[in-house]
């Protein structure tokens, strides 16, 4: 990969007036932007901030920094640094920000990152197996793909695939890597594609190596650990009124960021053995009983937007 960097849109945004909607940042504000890609729902932000206050744009891929850097220099309030956002806590202790009253994430994959042929995420490339949104870890899916047991294998694809023919699929694995290593995308695809049929999601067919290769990436950039873990130190890190807008794009997502939310949002319990009746307040405020998704003209401008499911939550103090 080159260190140019092209004209095309990085990643397109989704659902970019109702995040800043919800997160209703203010000048002189703290913000974060936990997922920075292309940066753009970071310079909406920063119109809002109209040059005061802070705001921090965090991503693991080098490009996307660059990107974000091109983009958004020009903002003299804006920083953008390479890392992962699941040490937040730590990012904030070097810029010397105690708490913040602000932030956004917009998980998964970028478009830049599927769509670029070398990455390895998509079975529509003939690529290594890498799947790395940092190139700088060590670990790859080819890594994954040749070393694990069939029986961990097996569990990353039901666990963060869903799929059901989990162990089918590994098994075959285990069978072809002992006659040579499993070393492209193509290679796994048509190895899955042997054991699964097509299958059928409205109107559209799904390649039958989707769920294995979605499980694969998560596995190999610890998408889930990093979320819960950042969500939890953010809770803490939040100052009173501050608010968290969570974008994802699968049910494993989803889940982990409703269940946290929720969590800290439900009144605690009286203490029926204390002997004075003080009134606990509860955490935070859930601002979206149900999650927001895309409208049908979102959907149809930007396909991948149709799985997208927006969650926020105001933490009181």
């Amino acid at each position: 990969m080159t260190g140019k960097i092209s004209a095309e849109p990085y990643h397109i945004p989704v659902m970019v007036k109702e995040a800043i909607n919800f997160l209703a940042p203010s000048r002189g504000g703290i913000y974060v932007d936990c997922t920075l890609g292309g940066g753009g729902h970071s310079r909406e932000i920063l119109k809002v901030l109209n040059g005061k206050g802070t705001l921090i744009g965090i991503d693991q891929d080098s490009e996307a920094i660059k990107k974000a850097n091109a983009e958004l220099g020009n903002f003299k309030n804006f920083k953008a640094i390479k890392d992962k956002f699941e040490n937040i806590g730590s990012i904030l202790d070097a810029c010397g920000i105690p708490s913040i009253d602000g932030c956004l994430f917009d998980l998964g994959v970028s478009s830049r990152q599927f769509d670029n042929p070398t990455r390895g995420f998509s079975f529509r490339f003939e690529a290594k197996l890498d799947m790395r949104m940092d190139l700088s870890d060590a670990t790859t899916a080819f890594d994954l793909i040749n070393k694990l047991s069939a029986k961990e294998l097996s569990d990353i694809f039901k666990e963060y695939g869903e799929e059901q023919h989990a162990k089918a699929i590994a098994a075959d694995i285990e069978t072809m890597r002992k006659l040579r290593p499993i070393q492209t995308t193509s290679q796994l695809a048509e190895l899955i594609e042997r054991r699964v049929r097509f299958r059928s999601a409205g109107k559209r067919s799904i390649h039958p190596a989707t769920k294995a290769f979605m499980a694969l990436r998560i596995a190999v950039n610890r998408e889930l650990q990093q979320i819960e873990t950042a969500l939890n130190v953010l809770v803490k890190r939040m100052n009173a009124n501050g608010i968290i807008v969570a974008i994802s794009y699968h049910s494993l997502e989803d889940r982990i960021i409703k269940n946290i939310f929720r969590e800290i949002s439900l009144k605690p319990k009286e203490d029926k053995y204390s002997k004075s009746a003080l009134k606990k307040e509860r955490h935070a405020e859930l601002l979206t009983k149900k999650p927001i998704c895309p409208s049908p003209e979102e959907q149809k401008l930007n396909s991948r937007s149709r799985s997208a499911k927006m969650r926020a939550v105001k933490i009181i103090g």
